[in-house]
C-alpha cells in the first residue's frame, strides 16, 4: 500500500464506516486537537492497541560532535508509543 496523507485517510476511513467526508474529517480534527490539548497540558493519550502520547521533561544535554562543542537546553518532549496490535499487524 502507499504512504497516505491526511485526505487520503480521510477517504479511506469514509469509505470504511460509509460516512461522508466531511463528517470524517470534522471527526479526525476534533481528534487531533484533543490530543494536542491534552498533552500541551502535561497529560496522556492512550489509545489501546494503536499509540499513546505524553510528555517528558528531558535534560539539558552537551557533547563533542566533529570537534565542536554543542549543548541542548532542558525542556519537554513528546512521546509516541506504538501500541502491540498495530507493532504485531506489520
Amino acid at each position: 500500500m502507499a504512504n497516505l496523507g491526511k485526505s487520503d485517510v480521510i477517504q479511506a476511513v469514509a469509505d470504511k464506516v460509509g460516512k461522508s467526508k466531511i463528517e470524517v474529517a470534522a471527526t479526525l480534527n476534533a481528534l487531533e486537537e484533543v490530543v494536542t490539548e491534552t498533552v500541551k497540558k502535561g497529560g496522556s493519550v492512550i489509545l489501546t492497541g494503536f499509540v499513546s502520547f505524553k510528555t517528558q521533561t528531558q535534560a539539558a544535554r552537551s557533547g563533542v560532535a566533529m570537534g565542536r562543542k554543542w549543548t541542548r537546553p532542558a525542556g519537554k518532549v513528546i512521546k509516541a508509543k506504538v501500541g502491540n496490535k498495530l507493532k504485531n499487524a506489520v
